[in-house]
């Protein structure tokens, strides 16, 4: 019986899409925050608060909602010396490894930021500029961006277990 429900794979792949364009919309409105900041600065000789601060957040958030995508896309950086010297037999290892290196990164920093987030939660803790933005709005960055680039590590380790690589890597 055929449904309609999407799969968990196209979920993930529209969601590591959905927050790669927020993030690249981000860094968009961040080269224009900066544009405003250099005419303002240097044009009319009123320096604005706000940007610099700003600007770091959306570039954090932007970083984290990207790297799933990034990864689903195969664009992450990759040494392919293993593979080169030992064949499809390496990439599959070399593949395996970083992919489970992935996972137990992403597991320790989802649950240490999450730690971390509650702590700022419960100390009302800010950032020291003028703008005293709550410390919450960047750490909340790390577990979706993780937690999003982990799905999709588990992801591509299903589809290697479905799909072992069989191709010899590019020369």
């Amino acid at each position: 019986m055929p449904t309609n429900q999407p799969s968990s794979q196209s979920l993930v792949s529209t969601l590591s899409q959905a927050a790669a364009k927020l993030g690249a919309a981000l860094f968009v409105l961040v080269a224009f925050a900066i544009l405003y900041e250099v005419i303002s600065r240097y044009l009319l000789g009123s320096p604005s608060i706000w940007v610099e601060e700003l600007s770091l957040l959306a570039q954090v958030w932007a970083t984290y909602l990207g790297m799933a995508y990034v990864l689903q896309s195969r664009a992450m950086l990759r040494i392919e010396l293993v593979a080169e010297r030992f064949g499809r037999l390496g990439r599959q290892i070399s593949e395996w490894l970083g992919l489970l290196v992935m996972c137990a990164c992403s597991v320790l920093i989802i649950l240490l930021s999450v730690e971390s987030l509650l702590e700022s939660l419960a100390q009302q803790r800010a950032s020291a500029s003028l703008l005293v933005l709550p410390s919450w709005l960047v750490e909340l960055s790390l577990p979706i961006g993780f937690s999003l680039l982990l799905v999709q590590a588990l992801l591509h380790m299903l589809q290697l277990v479905k799909q072992p690589i069989t191709a010899e890597p590019r020369p």
